[in-house]
């Protein structure tokens, strides 16, 4: 009869379920209507080269040293080395610069009689040579580290204070002291004027080498 269906018949349908329960080759799928997933692209394997790893970046080249490319700036021990010896200097510089100011008031006290003759050499004589072995430390310290400038600015205090030992007019005698009282103060207060432009210059270039050392 048309339009009628004969139960004992299988099921034919477009998904083909009748066939895989028949076929003995086959393993029966989950449910009825089995849906595939979308197959994935092939993944594609990066080509190797010739001196590279795969799925690793390649290596940079080493930087050049400055020896071989011609740099020429100084590296950051020279610059570290320069403020250490700016720093001496300044440090040398405010020990001589206290120990004439302790010679002039040494003599201010002798010539308002607030202390005698003997007491005024005595303490003065115990400071002279101290101050002559900063002042040859301190451009010897100029002469080694290059600074010609400041090496030339500081040889003519040692140069007159050679030349005080080498008279042995170093020292201040006690019975003429009163009589030189003038002399020696203008002496030391040239050494003072001295000094203060050694102090000044040498702050300044400490200061110039910290702030260029920070910069880089």
């Amino acid at each position: 009869m048309c339009g009628h269906w004969n139960w004992k018949e299988p099921l034919a349908t477009n998904y083909s379920y009748a066939s895989d329960l028949t076929d003995p080759t086959r393993s029966p799928p989950n449910h009825a209507f089995q849906l595939t997933a979308p197959r994935r692209p092939p993944r594609r394997r990066p080509q190797r080269r010739h001196g590279a790893r795969v799925g690793f970046p390649r290596r940079l080249p080493p930087p050049p040293n400055e020896s071989e490319s011609g740099a020429t700036g100084p590296p950051g021990g020279a610059k570290t080395e320069m403020v250490f010896v700016w720093l001496t200097a300044f440090f040398l510089v405010v020990a001589l610069i206290v120990l004439v100011i302790y010679q002039l008031m040494c003599l201010a006290d002798l010539e308002f009689d607030y202390i005698n003759p003997f007491d005024s050499s005595s303490r003065i004589n115990k400071v002279v040579m101290p101050e002559f072995v900063l002042q040859a430390l301190l451009s010897v310290l100029f002469l080694l580290s290059g600074h010609w400038a400041m090496f030339l600015l500081s040889l003519p205090l040692v140069y007159y204070n050679y030349t005080l030992y080498q008279r042995r007019q170093h020292l201040v005698d006690v019975t003429e002291i009163f009589n030189q009282l003038g002399r020696e103060k203008k002496r030391r207060l040239f050494k003072i004027v001295s000094l203060i432009v050694l102090l000044f210059l040498s702050l300044f270039w400490m200061i110039w080498s910290v702030l260029s050392e920070e910069d880089e």
